[in-house]
């Protein structure tokens, strides 16, 4: 809808040419408003088209106020105004303002409850919105180079044909530029690791954190503005306050909503036909498409958030000369199960098979994870984000076990290529069944393969190694790969030689 000033001034511009004696279009009426975002031509002639059918004067349009002119070319906008009973809404509007609990359908039934010729629960929602739009102003954010960093977590997964993950967003206050960083969770340890690799994009630390009021970062999430320990550690360490967003207020961080909903539009259709490895792949690929996004000129600026960072805040970021912060997450006694692996933060690792039944301590860090037997450190890992992984090192293993692990598609084509191409082929063709390169079934046939090489080639005789060779490429010429076709040509062979 055009408001009633408008309105009055199309009038007058088809009324000027009008008394020239000329006829003026409605384009070229929409170039000489000369407005961005201001009314079509289309709109422009709807207008002309109504004052055209009333019975009134443009004399007798400029008596009227901007609001009268508004109702008379759009008297449907005031209909159910009139059509349906106003009411005192003050009350309600103070309730809903007031607590986060009480919503309007609350407020309607009690109503209905205390008068049953209430008006219908439609009209009762269109004018408690009228009212609430009347009240609701928000304060515009300005921020200095440098002052804020603020940072929440988008509301949609980040889906990609390999996994769906959680994403974290920052936004330097000043620039708008942004940082996002995917995570498997949105644990306290990945709000931080997220802020750690905010740090190293931007290259320092701002004044202060804003920070979502999220329960991973409060003490008492809704009322509290306290963080929980790690977080206030972490706040010590760096020296980087923290400030919190109120409950439910979206507009104390506006900045980064906004730019989480403008990246989510940019990123989501690439990522959905992406695979990626691991997390980190995906990270930096992000990292990638955070700089492109950067670079586009928004609306309303003379540059984009990318040259505002280059230009006025990379300098004016504070370089804090500390070690990196590494807090103990968790720490927790647990029993060592038969296949000698524990659980830690949904990721499998292997401790030494000899501690099966005993009681270890496990210590979570942001990048490590360590396992001790009382005060002895038993095993090290890097702390992994793939949820339902496992990681292992082959000294760990139960003898037996280990032989079977070494029994991979790596090792066992490195063995195949010392003997012969005919030799790989089969290795490849067993392998080639299973997407797996560590599959247990496929080592017990190459194991199988390697004794009847062991028991028919001896002391690896060049005669023999040529035959066996020979029927290894003659099983694959008719799509056979297992032992048993090999030692059958193998003998066939041997006979026809001898012969």
């Amino acid at each position: 809808m055009v408001s009633g000033r408008m309105i009055s001034k199309i009038l007058e511009i088809s009324n000027t040419y009008e008394v020239k004696g000329e006829r003026i279009s409605n384009r070229k009426i929409e170039q000489l408003l000369a407005i961005i975002d201001g009314p079509s031509h289309q709109t422009i002639g709807t207008i002309r088209n109504k004052f055209s059918q009333l019975n009134l004067s443009l004399d007798e349009l400029k008596l009227l106020t901007p609001k009268s002119v508004h109702q008379l070319f759009y008297p449907e906008a005031y209909q159910y105004f009139s059509r349906t009973e106003i009411l005192d809404l003050h009350d309600d509007v103070a309730q809903l303002l007031r607590s986060r609990h009480v919503t309007a359908n609350y407020l309607y039934k009690q109503r209905v409850q205390k008068d049953p010729t209430t008006p219908s629960r439609s009209s009762y929602y269109k004018q408690i919105k009228h009212v609430l739009n009347k009240q609701k102003v928000t304060m515009k954010q300005f921020h200095c180079a440098g002052e804020f960093l603020f940072i929440d977590y988008a509301g949609k997964h980040l889906n990609t044909k390999s996994f769906s993950s959680l994403m974290f967003m920052s936004a330097l206050g000043f620039s708008k530029c942004i940082f996002p960083y995917a995570t498997p969770r949105q644990t306290t340890s990945d709000w931080l690791g997220g802020l750690n690799a905010a740090v190293m994009f931007f290259g320092g630390f701002t004044e202060f954190i804003g920070a979502d009021n999220d329960c991973a970062l409060v003490k008492v999430h809704g009322k509290s503005k306290e963080p929980i320990a790690l977080l206030q550690a972490f706040s010590n360490h760096y020296g980087w306050p923290i400030h919190f967003a109120r409950s439910n207020s979206p507009q104390d961080k506006a900045i980064v909503e906004k730019r989480i909903k403008d990246f989510y539009s940019f990123i989501y259709p690439k990522a959905q036909e992406l695979y990626f490895d691991s997390y980190d792949d995906l990270n930096e690929w992000l990292g990638v498409m955070a700089i492109e996004f950067n670079k586009i000129k928004t609306q309303g600026e003379h540059c984009s958030p990318y040259d505002k960072y280059l230009d006025y805040e990379k300098e004016v970021l504070m370089k804090v000369e500390v070690p990196p912060f590494n807090s103990l997450l968790e720490c927790k006694r647990c029993k060592v199960p038969t296949d000698y692996y524990l659980k830690v933060d949904d990721h499998f690792y292997m401790v030494p098979y000899d501690l099966k039944g005993t009681w270890v301590r496990f210590e979570l860090y942001d990048k490590k994870v360590k396992f001790y037997q009382e005060r002895r450190l038993v095993a090290e890992y890097s702390r992994s984000n793939e949820v339902g992984g496992f990681s292992f090192k082959l000294e760990f293993m139960e003898p037996s076990h280990r032989f079977m692990a070494e029994q991979n598609l790596e090792n066992n084509l490195k063995w195949a290529s010392k003997i012969g191409k005919p030799l790989v082929i089969i290795v490849q063709s067993i392998y080639a069944t299973t997407s797996n390169p560590n599959s247990i079934p496929a080592a017990k046939h190459c194991n199988v393969i390697k004794k009847l090489y062991r028991r028919l080639v001896p002391n690896n005789a060049k005669d023999k190694k040529k035959l066996f060779l020979q029927a290894c490429k003659e099983v694959t010429r008719l799509g056979g790969k297992y032992a048993p076709k090999i030692e059958r040509y193998f003998h066939i062979l041997q006979n026809e030689q001898d012969m």
